[in-house]
């Protein structure tokens, strides 16, 4: 979650637990953290944490660097698992479902961590469900 709207949707990260998910961040405001320093890093991930705390009672426990752009130094920093994805849909260029699921369901890899806008979701989700795909493993 970005720390910045986590006051916006104080229910959601609630929610996120009570389904079992682990709970990330992905800095407090997306800025690139290559561009600040290992302070403002710290702050980014630190005000975040109190703000998911303050909502849910707990804070991240795995983090993602704003555009994949991080280094050592910021992992060793935040002090967090850092995770990147292996396909990036580019759902947020294309703004298209229908290529965001054949991206997903023709790729390369059998297990995927996908990067893709939550709006576009339902309909890949819901395609998968009718598609009798295996594939659609992934999204349970």
């Amino acid at each position: 979650m970005l720390g910045q709207n986590v006051s916006s949707y104080p229910d959601a990260p609630k929610r996120m637990l009570e389904l079992g998910c682990e709970i990330g961040s992905h800095s407090w405001d997306h800025t690139q953290l290559t561009t600040i320093d290992l302070d403002a890093v710290a702050k980014q991930f630190s005000d975040t944490d109190d703000a998911l705390i303050q909502a849910c009672g707990q804070a991240a426990s795995v983090a993602r660097a704003p555009y994949g752009d991080g280094n050592s130094d910021i992992y060793n920093t935040v002090n967090k698992p850092f995770f990147m994805w292996s396909l990036d849909t580019e759902d947020w260029k294309l703004l298209d479902a229908d290529a965001d699921y054949s991206a997903v369901m023709n790729g390369k890899d059998s297990v995927k961590i996908v990067t893709i806008e939550v709006a576009r979701i339902l309909k890949i989700f819901c395609q998968c469900l009718t598609s009798g795909s295996r594939k659609s493993q992934p999204f349970a």
